[in-house]
């Protein structure tokens, strides 16, 4: 994690900029689609602060499923996302949620800080809050 708790690629802007390229490879137009995900306390709590900015999820069968539209290569040059526009976070198995905006979902490393591993994952770039 950097000194400013910001991702390896640097600022919002600078996530915005590599959504822009992975677009082309995207769908353009996004429906109201709402991506709903389960955080324990830790990672709630940071995302709420505002010091955690991505949401990440492993690159197994089931996200592959949820998260790819149409057939996975592996790579962000190849694969489309499904067009949700919020990702809603429900804290455990409870109603407390917060919304927010989706930047893009890409592929890459997390930051370890941040719940990110050695292993590649979907990077989910969070937006402004919805709510």
């Amino acid at each position: 994690m950097t000194k400013d708790n910001v991702s390896p690629l640097g600022s919002l802007e600078d996530i915005s900029n590599v959504c822009n390229e992975l677009i082309k490879f995207n769908i353009d137009e996004k429906v109201n689609k709402t991506l709903h995900l389960v955080l324990k306390r830790k990672w709630w709590d940071m995302i709420a602060s505002g010091e955690k900015r991505e949401e990440y999820r492993a690159q197994s069968d089931y996200w592959i499923k949820r998260l790819v539209d149409g057939e996975y290569h592996g790579s962000d040059k190849l694969d489309r996302y499904k067009p949700f526009e919020n990702v809603c976070f429900h804290l455990g198995y409870t109603n407390t949620t917060m919304t927010f905006r989706i930047v893009c979902i890409y592929q890459g490393y997390g930051v370890p800080e941040w719940g990110g591993g050695k292993e590649r994952v979907f990077i989910i770039s969070l937006g402004e809050r919805a709510e």
